[in-house]
C-alpha cells in the first residue's frame, strides 16, 4: 500500500474511475529502479517526475500504476483537500492527529518520526496500520508555508 485517494474534503466526493485529470508523465532516469503505484512524485528541473520525500512542499502527483525508471507513468494531480490513505513508517501509535509529518524517503508513506512536513494527519487507524492524511502544501496549492 502507498498513497491511495480516499475522498475530497472540499467536495465530499469519493474516487471516480478513471479520475478526470489522469495523464502520462516522464520519469527521471535517476528516480530509481522502479516506481510503485501510489508513489508521491514531484517535478524536477527538466519537467520529469521523481519521488517526493521529506519536507518537499511541491509534491505534484500520485502515480496510478507502477513503472520502471526512464519510462512514463499515469498519474493524477494532488489537489488541496484530497485525503489519502497511507502506510506509516515507524510506530503508528506515536502518530498524532493534526500534526504535520514528512513523506517517507521512498515517497510511499508518512514518516512518523519526522514532523514539520507537508502531510497533516486526519485519522490514525492503529489496528490496520495506516493513517488518513491531507497535503498541507502541494504544487497546485494556492499558497504554501513559505508564503510564495
Amino acid at each position: 500500500m502507498a498513497f491511495t485517494f480516499v475522498k475530497s474534503l472540499l467536495s465530499g466526493m469519493s474516487p471516480v474511475a478513471p479520475p478526470a485529470d489522469v495523464r502520462e508523465y516522464d520519469i527521471d532516469d535517476s528516480a530509481g529502479a522502479s516506481i510503485p503505484m501510489g508513489t508521491c512524485m514531484k517535478f524536477d528541473a527538466t519537467g520529469e517526475l521523481e519521488p517526493a520525500d521529506g519536507t518537499d512542499e511541491n509534491a505534484a502527483v500520485i502515480t496510478l500504476e507502477g513503472s520502471a525508471q526512464d519510462e512514463t507513468v499515469r498519474a493524477q494531480w494532488i489537489k488541496p483537500g484530497d485525503v489519502y490513505k497511507v502506510p506509516v513508517n515507524g510506530t503508528i501509535g506515536d502518530l498524532l492527529v493534526g500534526v504535520a509529518y514528512q513523506i517517507t524517503s521512498d515517497g510511499v508513506g508518512v514518516n512518523q518520526s519526522e514532523t514539520d512536513g507537508p502531510l497533516t494527519v486526519l485519522e490514525v487507524h492503529e489496528d490496520d496500520g495506516y493513517a488518513l492524511v491531507v497535503f498541507n502544501s502541494c504544487a497546485i496549492a494556492l499558497s504554501d508555508k513559505s508564503g510564495t
